[in-house]
């Protein structure tokens, strides 16, 4: 089995007519003026293929890591519904940023090597500077 796509973004879709996939707004960089940072949902995106002498049911998983520590595991069942070609779209929630630097996703069988892999590259900016102004009276109105 091999992984043909493999892609985190904010958002995916697919159509209900042509059965097209659509991924939005693709995660490959974050850049924030705050850490920690928790995104809301990230669209998980992968399409496989298989030789037919191959399960047509595989068990998988996506590993969530930083400077090679695991920060979360998810399993996921892929069915192949008795095709070679098959995708999903999964979504992770409350994934936590809290360093700046490369953060992977990989997704794996077993112990085998990764079958696929995306790297998020989160950023600290500054926040930019504001001035806040505040509005007094001189003197009390007559």
């Amino acid at each position: 089995m091999r992984c043909d796509l493999f892609a985190v973004a904010e958002s995916s879709s697919i159509d209900i007519t042509t059965n097209r996939l659509s991924i939005f707004h693709v995660w490959d960089d974050l850049t924030t003026p705050i850490l920690p940072v928790v995104l809301p949902s990230l669209a998980v995106v992968a399409m496989f293929t298989r030789e037919q002498n191959e399960p047509d049911n595989v068990e998988l998983q996506i590993d969530v890591s930083f400077t090679g520590k695991t920060l979360a595991q998810f399993p996921l069942a892929v069915s192949f519904q008795s095709m070679l070609k098959t995708r999903f779209v999964a979504t992770i929630q409350g994934i936590v940023f809290s360093e700046q630097g490369t953060y992977e996703l990989a997704i794996h069988r077993g112990d085998e090597s990764a079958l696929g892999v995306w790297r998020i590259q989160v950023r600290l900016t500054p926040p930019e500077p504001h001035m806040q102004l505040v509005e007094t009276a001189a003197s009390p109105p007559p």
